[in-house]
Parts: C-alpha cells; structure tokens; sequence
C-alpha cells in the first residue's frame, strides 16, 4: 500500500515550493481563494480572462503575503486555452500541484425554464462551468502524473445537488464537477492524486450581493430556504479549497463538501 509522501518529500515539495493554479481568478470567489492559498505559502498561477483584474489581484498578493505570482489570460472553453494556461504556470514554476476550477458561474439574466432556453445558450452555459474544467483537468493531470503528486478542486454548487429554478444547465454542469471528481480520483489516486469538490451555495460575490439590491426573485428563494439566513462568505470557500489542497486532507478523495447553510438539508 502507497503512504501519503508528506508535505516535505521530493514528490510534493514544501509548502513554499507548491505551485496552485486557479481559474476565474478575476471574480470574488477567486480572489479569496487566491489569498488564502498565498497565505499558505502556495506559488500561484492566475487564470483568467481581464489582464487588467489579474494584475491587481498579482499586486495585491505581493504586497499582502509576499507570494510569487503569475496570471494568464485565456479563454479556458476555447480550443487551446486551458492547456496554454497550464503549459504556462508549468513553465513558469516548474511544477503543477494543485488545480482549483472556479471558472464558470452564472447570471440572473442567464436563468430560465428549460424549455425556453436556446440551444446556444445551454451550449456557453455548460463551456463555461463544465467544458472548461474538464480541458483544464486535462492539461494539468499529465504533469501531476509524472510528479506522481496532485490536488484537484472541483468548485461545484449546492445546484448540483438539487433542484434549483431556471437553473438547468448550470445544474448540470455543476453536478458534473462532483462526476468528474469522483472519476479523477477513481482513475489516479493510486497515482497520488486526490480529486475533490467544494459545493457552495449563494455566496457572498460581487454579484450576488448586486442581485440582492435589485431584487432578483431567485436569490431571495435561495436566502429564505436557508436555515442560517444569511450568505456564505467567500473566505469561507477559500478555506474550504486550502483544507483540500493540504497534506492534511491526503486520503480524502472523490469526495465533495457541501458549504450552503443548511438549504439543501431541506
């Protein structure tokens, strides 16, 4: 039977040598797990699609954990992107250890009934939330195999897991990320690679808190299906995504950690 080699070992590295890469840097969520895993000593590759967003969070890492950083931007459902972006932060760092899939998301406006949603928009739905996430994995799991050393994190939703209205193909592309993990972890773990997912429900973004002022119907069903009656922070996700990244979470795999306040309980 295979031991977890350790943080210290030549296979993972120590905590200051780890290279994490995350996608969808440039939203709240991603920054908030960016610091976190800065804090940690984690080097950071930065995915996403506005250069200027990334190069303040960059500024902002350097300044407040001292973290060595590189961003990218790519378009990671377009042919090519999520490969380019790994192919980066490997050149750039030397190693790929942990990989956190956050790109994707949705909008209020991108919600509907099934039956009236177009076929291009279920299309971009799921590009963005699954497609992307499986080209990243990828292009990330070929250099994990050959350190023999891995951390993937699927950031699902609580919509994976259950209904939710208007949601149908984000749904489905969340409960995707739980699928996929659960094949990853099947399919490397005797690699020493873990695949795992962290399933929020309505977090406390930028855009989540501008749904709230405007009323958004679906949003305020969310909050009141919620025992806790109140968001989940960003910063709690981060930690979330750290715990999963850590030696300390070494033999957990294929699993995913619901953070919702209790709605799906329900």
């Amino acid at each position: 039977m295979q031991s977890d080699p350790g943080p210290d070992s030549p296979t993972t590295g120590t905590s200051s040598q780890r290279v994490a890469i995350i996608t969808g840097a440039t939203g709240s969520l991603g920054r908030a797990i960016a610091h976190r895993l800065a804090s940690a000593g984690f080097r950071l590759a930065l995915v996403g699609r506005r250069q200027p967003v990334l190069d303040e969070l960059a500024a902002e890492l350097d300044a407040a954990e001292s973290g060595i950083v590189t961003t990218v931007v790519a378009d990671l459902a377009e042919p090519g992107g999520a490969a380019r972006a790994v192919t980066h932060a490997h050149d750039r760092f030397g190693r790929m250890d942990v990989l956190v899939n956050n790109a994707g998301g949705w909008s209020g406006s991108a919600l509907g009934p099934f039956a009236e949603k177009s076929e291009k928009d279920l299309r971009a739905e799921l590009e963005d939330n699954l497609i992307s996430t499986v080209l990243a994995c990828r292009a990330a799991v070929p250099h994990m195999l050959e350190q023999r050393y891995g951390r993937i994190v699927n950031i699902s939703s609580v919509a994976g897991i259950i209904g939710l209205d208007g949601h149908a193909a984000y749904s489905a592309a969340k409960a995707g990320h739980i699928g996929l993990a659960r094949q990853l972890a099947f399919e490397l773990g005797k690699d020493g690679i873990t695949a795992n997912c962290v399933a929020p429900g309505p977090v406390s973004t930028v855009q989540v808190r501008q749904m709230i002022e405007q009323g958004h119907p679906g949003i305020q069903t969310m909050l009141e299906a919620t025992p806790t009656g109140r968001l989940t922070s960003a910063e709690q996700i981060a930690d979330a995504v750290a715990f999963f990244a850590s030696e300390t979470a070494g033999q957990i795999n294929g699993q995913f950690l619901v953070i919702d306040g209790g709605m799906s309980s329900a």
